[in-house]
């Protein structure tokens, strides 16, 4: 297991997610006799999250959805630098979901042309990253800043 491929990605995939060994073996196994390459994607947690509520339940489904995610999983390694209080990472996980969310909304309208959509985008962008800077600081908050583009553009039609 110490030298297993999957055990070293699972284990740095969920480096803030506390679980027993039992549900590290459990994950683990799942994980070696799947082929979904879905559970690994940091940045779209819905398979890996999936996986584990099938295992240990919705209560540890959402934890591990949320210390997961690459933006708390940025958000935390740079608030632990700064001296930032976990309950403010928490507070920008949220941001980045309340943004992902809003997001979408613009992507799924059928009216707004393409120049308005992009105002749209950029005002939220702003808007995130002003709130992102109040709650953790522009230091601890510059890794999730730097990948906003990629919450707001999983939506984008291809």
């Amino acid at each position: 297991m110490r030298a297993s491929p999957v055990a070293n990605s699972l284990r740095n995939e969920m480096q803030y997610f506390n679980c027993t060994s039992d549900e590290f073996r459990q994950l683990l196994d799942a994980r070696e006799n799947t082929g979904d390459k879905n559970v690994g994607d940091l940045l779209n947690r819905t398979a890996a999250t999936e996986e584990v509520r099938k295992l240990l339940g919705d209560e540890r489904a959402k934890e591990f959805e949320r210390v997961t995610d690459m933006f708390y999983v940025n958000a935390r390694r740079a608030a632990e630098e700064q001296g930032v209080g976990l309950e403010r990472v928490d507070q920008a996980w949220q941001v980045t979901r309340d943004t992902r969310s809003a997001a979408d909304s613009v992507w799924k309208q059928q009216q707004p042309s393409a120049t308005d959509r992009a105002i749209q985008l950029q005002a939220l962008r702003q808007q995130t990253e002003a709130r992102l800077n109040e709650m953790l600081g522009p230091k601890a908050a510059s890794g999730v800043v730097r990948d906003l583009h990629l919450i707001i553009n999983a939506s984008a039609p291809p």
